[in-house]
């Protein structure tokens, strides 16, 4: 499951430009940008019914991850995603720490906004965790990884995904696997 984690990260970071470092970077207590590059981003609040124990409440807990990826990944602001984000799911953390270090270093995502239709749901008990399947679409965009570094522009870009939701509460994404489980 790990290698098939990375696999996501990996393929999809591309389009978003992800880039990697020897030395790891010490935590950031506020994980918040002081300035907004995108001053008109909004956190998109919690919808109602996205903590039900139901196939929807699980759908609607992925589209609102999914907006606050697309939030994170325009202000730098990755507080609301951390707590969305399971301890153990390494694609969130490597997507949380992609945005973080963007923007601790002065660059910034521009567009690239992700979206997803045809949403396949596996949900059987409150007790177990729930699978939501769908293809993600990434739209073009723009990105600067660093203060120093030229705005590149990134292609659209489509893959099937497969978002495991906890069913604990607090609700979270376990993991985000490439493909159809």
């Amino acid at each position: 499951m790990r290698i098939l984690a990375t696999a996501v990260v990996a393929s999809l970071a591309l389009s978003l430009g992800a880039c990697s470092e020897d030395d790891p970077r010490p935590a950031d207590p506020t994980s918040a940008a002081t300035t907004p590059a995108n001053p008109d981003a909004t956190l998109p609040p919690m919808p109602a019914g996205a903590r039900d124990a139901t196939p929807g409440g699980v759908t609607k807990f992925v589209h609102h991850y999914v907006a606050v990826l697309n939030y994170s990944a325009l202000t730098g602001d990755v507080r609301e995603m951390e707590t969305l984000s399971g301890p153990a799911c390494e694609s969130c953390m490597n997507y949380i720490d992609l945005f973080r270090k963007t923007y601790e270093d002065g660059g910034h995502f521009r567009g690239g906004a992700w979206s997803f239709d045809g949403a396949k749901v596996r949900f059987t008990t409150a007790k177990e965790p729930g699978y939501v399947t769908a293809i993600v679409r990434i739209a073009p965009g723009e990105q600067k990884l660093t203060d120093g570094a030229p705005e590149t522009e990134t292609g659209a870009k489509e893959s099937v995904l497969t978002f495991e939701v906890t069913p604990s509460d607090p609700r979270q994404i376990a993991e985000i696997l490439k493909g159809d489980l």
